[in-house]
């Protein structure tokens, strides 16, 4: 059960330096990389929260 989160999350986490990475080859100015890349992080980091409490419901059960 642990290893399957840490998986999604080391996922997770491919994807965001993908996209940032894919953005700031295309030359767009930090100002509006900064943007979206904050609201990746606050998705990603909903996004292992609810993983995290969703684990800990099937532990319990």
């Amino acid at each position: 059960m642990g290893a399957w989160v840490i998986t999604r999350i080391r996922v997770a986490k491919q994807l965001i330096h993908g996209l940032v990475a894919v953005l700031l080859w295309k030359s767009i100015p930090n100002s509006l990389v900064a943007v979206p890349h904050q609201l990746l992080t606050v998705i990603i980091r909903v996004f292992m929260v609810r993983t995290l409490q969703w684990g800990h419901h099937l532990l319990d059960l």
